[in-house]
């Protein structure tokens, strides 16, 4: 069994789910991304959606939805892909990236200076320099992720952590190589083999607590906004309304996607006079879908 493949059976056996990435490939003497997409915006880093042919197996169509805790799925998907770099989703996690290109380290350094040190938790060291902690979230605590401190900027707000400490929705994990060529690896005192997941600090869950409620107050919908997206009934354009209803859902309300899809299906019927036909909704619904996750890994990198 590959060390890649070991680490992602401990990650979901300890309830964390896990998808391959895409990994570095040698081309023409330099290292790129084996999706060998000319405009790869993410190399190294994105979900692997489908190997190439002869296999032409499918393995994460659905990106950050298809990851899973299951074994058998992933002995599966590195049998294909043994050299596919492991994504872990943050879902039950507090996942601090501290980017050192965006001075990362020294806003670490600072707050831990407020603060006090972090305690000892899984910490990664990226490939490109960077640190990775680990930090398990408490319950109850709803995060919207992903919440990138460069964009929180240029929209006007103020990152929790400052700038070039992100929160994402899946980090990449050890011993997963970087287009650098180099591995992830763990802290020596941040190895899951040596050292518990901590719970996140009490400053921390206060500083998200209070973005996550600045979050929901930009993004609410009135009850008149509400009332004109689903109160009434639509004969015409019933195709646009159908993708401002799912785009809000996806969005706004941040509900799971299969979730979603139940209640455009109820909304069609309810609403649309008369209602759009199956194929034509879950056309619409898939591709408001596919424009939110993409607009999710842009705001990742």
């Amino acid at each position: 069994m590959s060390e890649t493949l070991a680490t992602a059976l401990a990650f979901a056996r300890n309830g964390h789910a896990v998808l391959p990435l895409w990994w570095p490939e040698s081309s023409n003497g330099r290292l790129a991304c084996a999706c060998r997409q000319r405009d790869c915006r993410s190399p190294c880093k994105h979900p692997v959606a489908q190997i190439d042919p002869p296999h032409g197996q499918r393995i994460a169509p659905n990106g950050l939805h298809s990851a899973t805790t299951d074994s058998g799925i992933i002995k599966h998907w590195w049998a294909l892909a043994p050299e596919a770099n492991l994504g872990v989703v943050t879902q039950n996690l507090i996942p601090l990236d501290i980017d050192p290109k965006n001075d990362g380290l020294a806003t670490l350094a600072a707050l831990e200076r407020d603060n006090g040190k972090l305690p000892p938790t899984w910490t990664v060291v990226t490939g490109s320099g960077g640190l990775h902690y680990y930090f398990r979230r408490p319950p109850g605590l709803s995060l919207t992720l992903p919440m990138i401190a460069t964009n929180v900027i240029k929209d006007g707000g103020i990152p929790p952590f400052g700038e070039g400490i992100d929160l994402t929705t899946y980090l990449v994990a050890p011993p997963s190589r970087h287009i650098s060529g180099r591995n992830y690896t763990w802290e020596a005192d941040g190895d899951p083999r040596e050292v518990a997941l901590a719970d996140a600090p009490d400053w921390i869950v206060a500083r998200l607590t209070t973005a996550e409620t600045e979050r929901t107050a930009r993004n609410a919908m009135t009850p008149e906004d509400w009332a004109k997206m689903v109160g009434g009934t639509f004969s015409d354009y019933r195709d646009d309304a159908a993708a401002r209803v799912s785009g809000k859902l996806l969005r706004a309300v941040s509900l799971p996607s299969h979730f979603v899809a139940g209640l455009l299906h109820a909304w069609n019927q309810t609403y649309c006079r008369p209602p759009l036909p199956e194929h034509e909704l879950r056309q619409i619904f898939q591709r408001i879908a596919a424009k939110q996750l993409e607009q999710e890994r842009s705001r990742e990198k």
